[in-house]
């Protein structure tokens, strides 16, 4: 059996084309719509191909299962608490370093470790802060990439149809109603319209000649 290749390993199992089709087919309608885009032309496979692409990364987050990008048994919420407690111990040494009883025994170690020693508070507490900036930049950019994905999966979808078709017509309303049956289908349960579909195309169109004219 042909199946549909996800490149990217925080991304669920390929998906089964003839799965994919008894799975949206279970949706009122889809059935119809797939005559209808190959009434005019479109390869059925190859579109449930590009369409079990698209539906996976429409897909909602499962709880349990930690994406790639983070590190094993420390999500994000952890490396934060870890912040926290590291900026605690800078504040801790600093109250340490400081008292006198400390200062005068700084003398049974080298000169080379009492200047680390000193500089130890002010570089925990620099890591800290970067560790928060990292886990919060991380966590927005692979978001921003996974709906950037989707987003250009949906663009393929409707260019592929569009190429297809023997007048090169988008079908916008035959193609979002597969992806609706597709988002209901992975539990998703969002609708998607021919006019979201359309808005998206033209919004990339432009998109793409002001980066041919940027002037």
């Amino acid at each position: 059996m042909e199946s549909v290749e996800i490149p990217d390993e925080q991304s669920p199992a390929p998906v089964d084309i003839s799965v994919i089709r008894e799975v949206i087919f279970q949706y009122a309608g889809t059935e119809a719509a797939l005559d209808e885009l190959c009434r005019n032309g479109v390869d059925a496979d190859e579109l449930l191909r590009r369409l079990a692409f698209t539906v996976e990364w429409m897909r909602p987050p499962t709880p349990k299962r930690q994406p790639h990008w983070q590190i094993p048994g420390m999500p994000p919420r952890r490396l934060l608490k870890l912040a926290e407690r590291i900026e605690g111990i800078a504040r801790e040494l600093e109250a340490i370093e400081s008292h006198p009883f400390i200062k005068r025994s700084y003398g049974i170690v080298p000169t080379e470790d009492e200047d680390q020693f000193n500089r130890l508070p002010k570089l925990l507490r620099t890591r800290a802060f970067i560790l928060v900036v990292q886990v919060k930049v991380t966590k927005m950019l692979h978001a921003s990439i996974e709906r950037e994905i989707e987003k250009r999966a949906r663009l393929d979808l409707v260019e592929f149809v569009r190429q297809s078709t023997n007048n090169s017509r988008p079908m916008y309303a035959e193609v979002a109603h597969l992806l609706t049956a597709g988002s209901y289908a992975v539990g998703r349960d969002q609708e998607v319209t021919p006019g979201s579909l359309r808005t998206l195309w033209h919004w990339d169109q432009a998109r793409e000649k002001k980066l041919e004219n940027p002037t």
